[in-house]
């Protein structure tokens, strides 16, 4: 590094001889005793402020040049790391498998469970037309709930915000919005389009849960 220079003579001090490279402990101490008594004479008006601060970078410059440079770590030690590390990286690999499995065996049940739903549904579905063709539509004893053929129940399900009815009657059905029966007959026959007259729609809903009208 450059070689640190003494400050010059304030007119008041002597300024300090120049320091050892590296500066030794009595430079450093000179330097502070040359900082306080500018300081002092400051204080008096002997010394200007330029002095003052010159002296005070001094002192730093001699503290930052003896200040203990770090270190390099000696040739052994990034072979050392990469021997402790080695067993680390294999474990994160090792848990970032046993973490895909364990997702694909998630994937798996859920699929799994899917189709277990569904084929309940079915069988729901098969039970509730079989009940509901042997309800008569003008009797008080109330229609099963039919699922869709993707295995969704439609009773108070949430569509557009709106709660889809139960459709136990004869007069649930018909009492059906515009809405309500679009969505119905959307969800009983996703592959086929909604006719635009109402009743056909209502007919249509009817045979879907079982209902035969003469």
């Amino acid at each position: 590094m450059p070689a640190i220079v003494p400050p010059k003579h304030n007119g008041q001090f002597p300024a300090p001889p120049p320091p050892s490279d590296p500066p030794t402990a009595n430079d450093i101490a000179m330097a502070a005793v040359y900082e306080l008594n500018c300081i002092n004479a400051h204080g008096d008006g002997g010394v200007r402020d330029v002095h003052v601060a010159e002296a005070a970078l001094y002192k730093y410059a001699l503290l930052v040049a003896a200040a203990p440079k770090p270190e390099a770590p000696p040739p052994w030690f990034a072979q050392a790391l990469e021997h402790a590390m080695r067993p680390v990286r294999d474990d994160i690999a090792n848990l970032t498998n046993d973490m895909q499995a364990m997702k694909k065996d998630m994937e798996a049940v859920k699929s799994e469970v899917s189709l277990i739903n569904k084929r309940q549904a079915n069988t729901q579905r098969c039970a509730a037309l079989a009940y509901n063709r042997t309800v008569q539509p003008g009797r008080a004893i109330p229609f099963e709930e039919v699922p869709f053929p993707d295995g969704t129940y439609p009773w108070g399900m949430m569509v557009k915000n709106e709660p889809l009815p139960e459709l136990t009657s004869l007069e649930a059905v018909r009492a059906l919005s515009s809405r309500q029966s679009l969505d119905y007959h959307e969800g009983y026959y996703p592959e086929e389009a909604a006719p635009e007259d109402s009743l056909v729609r209502e007919r249509a809903i009817l045979l879907a849960i079982g209902v035969e009208l003469a």
